[in-house]
C-alpha cells in the first residue's frame, strides 16, 4: 500500500534546446503547431528532476466516500 498523493515521475525523455521553445518561429519549422503547444506547456513537468526510470505507474480516481 502507498500513499498516492502526487503524481510519479515522468519517463525519461530527450527534450528540445530550451531556446528552441522560446522561439516559436524557430520551432515551428521542426514540429508542429500542435506539439510546440504540448511542450510548451508541459516543459516545466518534464525536467530531468522529474523524470525516472521506474516511470509506471497507474493512476486510478474513485469517488470521495462519505
Amino acid at each position: 500500500v502507498r500513499t498516492a498523493n502526487a503524481f510519479g515521475p515522468v519517463c525519461p525523455q530527450r527534450l528540445p534546446a530550451a531556446d528552441l521553445l522560446r522561439n516559436e518561429s524557430e520551432a515551428l519549422q521542426t514540429m508542429t503547431k500542435g506539439r510546440y503547444k504540448n511542450l510548451r506547456r508541459m516543459a516545466s513537468m518534464l525536467t530531468t528532476a522529474n523524470q525516472s526510470e521506474d516511470c509506471l505507474t497507474l493512476n486510478i480516481f474513485v469517488p470521495a466516500s462519505g
